[in-house]
C-alpha cells in the first residue's frame, strides 16, 4: 500500500526528461502507471512522449528533420529515446 501513496505523488512531469538517457525510467513507470491505475501519471507520461512520437505526419517530419545534421546525416537515437 506504501507503494501506491508514493506513486500516487509523483509528478512525472517536474522530475524525468523524456530524452534517450531517461527511456527506461519513463518507460517503466508508464507500466507501472497502467498497471496500477494512477492515471495522472499515465496522462503526464503520455503527453510528455506525444511530443517525441507525434501522431501526425508533419509532426513525424518535422521529428525527423530536428534529428538530420546539417551534414544530412540522421542520427535519431543520439536525440529521441528508442526501446532498442
Amino acid at each position: 500500500m506504501l507503494f501506491g501513496v508514493q506513486l500516487s505523488n509523483f509528478k512525472p512531469s517536474s522530475n524525468i526528461k523524456f530524452d534517450h538517457e531517461d527511456f527506461d525510467t519513463v518507460s517503466a513507470l508508464l507500466r507501472m502507471s497502467t498497471k496500477y491505475c494512477v492515471e495522472h501519471i499515465r496522462r503526464d507520461i503520455l503527453r510528455g512522449m506525444s511530443v517525441i512520437w507525434p501522431k501526425t505526419l508533419g509532426g513525424w517530419e518535422f521529428r525527423e528533420a530536428e534529428a538530420t545534421g546539417p551534414t544530412g546525416v540522421y542520427k535519431p537515437r543520439a536525440m529521441y529515446p528508442h526501446p532498442v
